[in-house]
């Protein structure tokens, strides 16, 4: 009897943990968060908010069939945009430039990152087998990595 006793508290500290994990607290960021968003993308825009280790906010938003991934601090200040690209969205130049030095690798994801204040360039995750390296790019094709 104990037996069964202890393996019906087993599953049911099990189910309890699922269903801890299963109630994830939804994020919702400061007013000064949300005004900056609304002035920066589509007000209908489909977002989930996430919050950082550092305490800044990223929304993910669906948008112009793209994923893109904005980051706030809490006082709402824009602080950068991820934008989930394929390899021919990539300027002519930059194309070109990834064929020429890294022929062999294929393109396995890009993402165009925007800054206030720098020009928006592009992280570029190459593979080839099990090797895998990442460039940074721009449109004019300049790398560095």
């Amino acid at each position: 009897m104990t037996m069964l006793c202890a393996g019906v508290t087993m599953a049911q500290k099990t189910v309890a943990k699922k269903q801890a994990i299963q109630k994830i607290e939804k994020i919702v960021p400061p007013e000064a968060v949300l005004n900056a968003f609304a002035q920066k993308y589509m007000a209908d825009a489909v977002v989930e908010w996430s919050k950082k280790a550092n305490g800044n906010f990223v929304a993910a938003v669906e948008q112009n069939s793209s994923k893109q991934f904005a980051e706030f601090n809490a006082e709402g200040k824009w602080l950068s945009t991820q934008t989930k690209l394929t390899a021919d969205q990539l300027s002519e130049a930059a194309q070109t430039k990834l064929k020429e030095q890294y022929a062999e690798m294929q393109i396995a994801e890009v993402k165009k990152i925007e800054r206030e204040g720098i020009s928006a360039f592009y992280k570029v995750t190459l593979t080839k087998d099990k090797e895998t390296k990442t460039v940074y790019i721009n449109d004019a094709g300049f790398i560095s990595s």
